[in-house]
């Protein structure tokens, strides 16, 4: 189980390294080239600007993922969208798997 979850995380670090590239690396490079001296500490702000973005956005996710589950314990009428949910997270799992 260990080993499958490494060579996981593994491939999805070797096969987002384009994405990484493509979305960052001009604003990173653009960062750089107009910072000047102050370079390292442009970057430095970039990174954990885009650390806290996502942060954040990770969060909000979470949160109203987590207010739907507890809406479907109050509600009858929203559990058919949560199992919904779940089956639309198994069938992209069962895509990504292909």
């Amino acid at each position: 189980m260990q080993s499958s979850l490494a060579i996981t995380a593994l491939m999805m670090g070797v096969l987002g390294g384009p994405h990484c590239v493509a979305m960052c690396g001009a604003a990173c490079a653009g960062l750089g080239q107009a910072a000047g001296e102050r370079r390292a500490q442009a970057l430095l702000a970039f990174q954990l600007g885009r650390l806290a973005g996502y942060s954040l956005l990770g969060a909000v996710a979470a949160a109203s993922v987590q207010g739907l589950g507890w809406l479907t314990t109050q509600s009858a009428a929203i559990r058919p969208v949560w199992t919904l949910l779940h089956l639309t997270a198994l069938v992209l799992g069962l895509l990504l798997m292909l």
